[in-house]
């Protein structure tokens, strides 16, 4: 326990770090954020920039507001609130790790992601934080049902996920993979209950966040505000390659991707990142065989299947959804995947 907690404290102090000078990153997206929190800080409801806040789910400007209680200075607040949001998933990370490799690779990993792309997001004021903590948890609760099938450790698993769509509505990635996994996993239990099992999980995480679509439908007639004004989209083999790309520099840094492109087409064909992709999960797929007797297995089921969950929401995404896509986006691939 100690380990995680060091790894936690380290990885909060470094974004605190950054932040000493200039004090916490902003853009447009902060703006938002912050205008919402100040507004249901003040009791006027959360009408911000833009029209109406529909744009984004609510829980991020609502953590932020709780937090302005403590602090005058909503922008400082936010800083602290990123901060202890970053330190808390790599403690979370790092425990989830223990519990399956020795305490030197849990010391690399959190390390690793201490270091990471994600720490330098996390001096912004982006709802990316605390999302990644989220994912984080989520993932770690179902592994561990996957592993004891405790039907309070599927709610835990459940609830955390529906934390995670009510930050960002790319959480839902998160509930498609439980989703699979929990309807696929290898127990004595009968199919209807592995079934029942992922519609509980599903209802679960869901239903907050439909409800919040349908306040939005009401109130501002859409259900994820208007994205019309988002003329400049990506295609879905752009974004997954700029996805693929940001993930790798965080995780083996510049120059493994020199190499990578000695091999890739210049213009990100289709076939290149199916190739890609295929060839890291074929590797997952040897690693779940040979890892199935040892326990390991639901880790990297969990981890990986993210990760595809998560790519092919944000390919669908940024063509259909307005989504301008950034190498931000990949942040929480980072955990994950140095959890594979």
């Amino acid at each position: 326990m100690l380990l995680p907690v060091a790894l936690g404290i380290v990885a909060a102090c470094l974004v605190l770090l950054r932040q000493t000078e200039f004090g916490p990153g902003l853009t447009p997206d902060s703006a938002t954020y912050i205008s919402a929190a100040r507004k249901l800080y003040a009791g006027d409801g959360s009408v911000p920039l833009y029209g109406g806040y529909a744009y984004w789910p609510p829980l991020f400007p609502l953590i932020l507001a709780i937090a302005g209680i403590f602090h005058d200075d909503m922008i400082a607040a936010a800083a602290v609130v990123n901060a202890v949001a970053f330190g808390l998933t790599v403690f979370v990370a790092a425990g989830w790790l223990r519990r399956h490799v020795s305490p030197l690779l849990v010391a690399w990993a959190g390390l690793a992601l201490a270091l990471s792309p994600a720490a330098g997001v996390a001096a912004y004021v982006w709802s990316e934080s605390v999302f990644v903590l989220l994912v984080v948890a989520a993932l770690s609760a179902l592994d561990r049902f996957l592993a004891t099938g405790a039907p309070k450790a599927l709610l835990v698993c459940a609830g955390f996920a529906a934390l995670c769509c009510l930050t960002r509505y790319a959480g839902a990635s998160v509930v498609v993979c439980g989703v699979v996994l929990i309807a696929t996993r290898a127990t004595a239990q009968a199919p209807g209950g592995r079934i029942r099992a992922a519609a509980i999980y599903a209802a679960v995480g869901l239903a907050p966040t439909a409800l919040w679509m349908v306040r939005n439908l009401l109130v501002l007639g859409s259900p994820m505000g208007d994205r019309s004004q988002y003329d400049e989209q990506f295609s879905a083999p752009d974004t997954v390659r700029m996805m693929v790309e940001a993930t790798l520099h965080g995780a083996v840094g510049p120059k493994v991707l020199d190499w990578i492109d000695l091999f890739a087409p210049a213009d990100g064909s289709t076939a290149y990142l199916l190739a890609w992709l295929l060839a890291v999960w074929g590797l997952v797929g040897c690693a779940l065989a040979r890892w199935r007797r040892a326990g390991l297995w639901s880790g990297v089921a969990v981890a990986g299947g993210f990760a595809l969950c998560y790519l092919a929401f944000m390919a669908v995404a940024s063509p259909l959804g307005g989504l301008n896509a950034e190498p931000r986006f990949a942040v929480p691939l980072n955990a994950p995947m140095l959890v594979v």
